[in-house]
């Protein structure tokens, strides 16, 4: 199971990888998502940096070794004096522990830089820019930043403490306006990734994408972080957005109907469940008040009142009491 959960995973991370090394869709997250102020990227300003070149750690003793920890994806960005990295991180689930491994990689990639070269004061020297792409199952909760992870600490020293934090992109709270700012099929993929969770709003996101065009990496995507299984016709590079979803169209009205039938069922055993205690507590009001006018019946037969009384004071008929009369050994004494 282990197993296969971590293989699920690799090939989820190979896709969405393969997906963003597209120059096109890197540049429309970047301008549409990240950017307020900063350079606007096109894709001919991207150079892709091998992340496994650069993969080594280097101890104090100079021993090289590789570097397990690899980035997901990196761009240099050729904008002259805002040149930058553009790193790309894609979480399938949620790590708190995300700002200290930001800042590993950050720090290994400015390390890198130093050693790269001769440094000095006229030496350029490149920032890193570290956006993190929220693909897990809900709204990402965990810290951005390193002071939201000490949960104890006093705001007085909080404050003190150096802050380092990723730039988030959490699909599940864009609004459409941030949607509308993208161009390419990110749009729809962060779109559907985000209502995976909600029929009604896939719905209305399935009827609004009518007529968009998605393409084959989008596709692969798409069906492994929605777990569908679309195959793409042989020879094509695109293909209408709702075609790709009919078949997740399909598996939430079935789910949808599974629902509510379930819900039917338990609303009926709960009615029912209802129904039996309401007439159970009838019943058990009936055989309560039964016994107490049998009570005080045979109360009344001890102080020697007539069959005719007793049956006016407890309302029971005259052969109740007289049966009653009969078990106490008073059946001859009605008057």
């Amino acid at each position: 199971m282990e197993l296969e959960e971590k293989r699920k995973g690799n090939v989820k991370d190979s896709v969405d990888k393969v997906y963003f090394k597209d120059k096109e869709k890197a540049c429309d997250l970047w301008n549409g998502l990240v950017v307020e102020q900063g350079p606007l990227l096109a894709p001919e300003m991207l150079r892709e940096v091998n992340v496994e070149q650069n993969a080594v750690l280097i101890d104090a003793a100079g021993n090289v070794e590789p570097d397990n920890g690899l980035r997901d994806i990196v761009y240099f960005v050729e904008a002259g004096q805002d040149s930058f990295y553009y790193c790309i991180e894609i979480q399938s689930s949620q790590d708190r522990t995300m700002p200290v491994r930001i800042m590993n990689y950050d720090a290994r990639k400015y390390k890198l830089e130093i050693e790269d070269k001769d440094f000095n004061d006229k030496q350029a020297f490149y920032p890193v820019v570290t956006v993190v792409l929220n693909f897990s199952k809900g709204a990402w909760t965990v810290p951005c930043g390193i002071r939201g992870m000490f949960n104890t600490l006093s705001e007085g020293l909080r404050r003190l403490v150096s802050e380092y934090s990723y730039i988030l992109i959490d699909p599940y709270v864009l609004d459409e306006e941030k949607y509308s700012r993208l161009y390419t099929d990110l749009k729809y993929v962060l779109n559907y990734i985000a209502v995976s969770g909600d029929g009604e709003k896939f719905e209305l996101l399935y009827e609004k994408s009518k007529g968009a065009w998605i393409s084959a990496k989008a596709v692969m995507l798409l069906n492994e972080h929605l777990n569908i299984n679309f195959k793409m016709p042989e020879g094509k590079e695109e293909i209408e957005m709702c075609v790709a979803m009919e078949q997740l169209k399909a598996k939430w009205t079935a789910e949808a109907r599974a629902e509510a039938r379930a819900e039917a069922l338990a609303e009926g055993l709960a009615k029912g469940c209802e129904e039996g205690r309401a007439e159970g507590l009838a019943e058990g009001l009936a055989e309560g008040l039964a016994k107490g006018c049998e009570v005080n019946a045979l109360n009344a037969l001890r102080l020697k009142l007539s069959f005719e009384d007793v049956s006016r004071i407890t309302g029971l008929s005259i052969e109740k009491i007289a049966s009653l009369a009969n078990a106490i050994g008073l059946a001859g004494e009605a008057s």
